[in-house]
């Protein structure tokens, strides 16, 4: 939040690329420095959970496998560990890259080659760690049956109205449409009057 209330520094001319600068307030450097040391933490925190949640249930189902619910343990285990792998995938390669980010803006004289290219792999992690936020519903469709079965019903339910208007609306000319006779038995009353 203080990075953004703050007002932005005027851009100079005859530069590579307009970068920011925290050679003069240190402070930036060092908040941006907490962040990602936060990120760590907390990272080691859920891969240390979700891998002990997993390896449990993992024991849990191989030591009893004639146990009712070791098949739902085993598949339960493996969706754990598949929650820290994403979460690796998508915030790892930017909170790894963003510690030499912060410290090129911190030096003085640094080449303009080098600031293209930590501006680039950074603006490419960044999209790997946005990317998270479209994998999440996947993630969900994927791991969660009661989510996927809504999912794959509200689809069905969709595709099936469209294509009964589709089937409706291209029949340009009126086609006459068959009959059909249902026969249904009749009861006591009714044979009684037909006799």
């Amino acid at each position: 939040m203080p990075l953004i209330v703050q007002t932005p520094e005027n851009s100079e001319p005859q530069q590579c690329f307009q970068y920011k600068k925290l050679q003069k307030s240190k402070w930036q450097a060092y908040l941006n420095f907490a962040v990602v040391g936060i990120f760590w933490v907390v990272y080691g925190a859920l891969v240390i959970s979700y891998g002990r949640i997993g390896m449990k249930l993992l024991t849990a189902s191989r030591k009893n496998p004639d146990f009712p619910n070791a098949v739902k343990y085993n598949k339960t285990a493996w969706k754990s560990f598949f929650v820290p792998f994403l979460f690796t995938i998508c915030f790892v390669p930017y909170h790894s890259v963003r510690i030499f980010y912060i410290v090129s803006q911190m030096e003085t004289g640094t080449s303009c080659d080098r600031i293209n290219v930590l501006d680039k792999t950074n603006e490419v992690v960044l999209l790997l760690s946005a990317l998270n936020s479209c994998l999440d519903p996947v993630m969900y469709f994927l791991l969660c049956s009661s989510i996927r079965k809504m999912m794959l019903k509200i689809i069905c339910n969709r595709f099936c109205q469209q294509i009964t208007r589709g089937l409706m609306s291209s029949s340009d000319t009126p086609q006459e449409q068959p009959k059909i006779s249902v026969v249904m038995p009749m009861t006591d009353a009714q044979e009684h009057e037909v006799q």
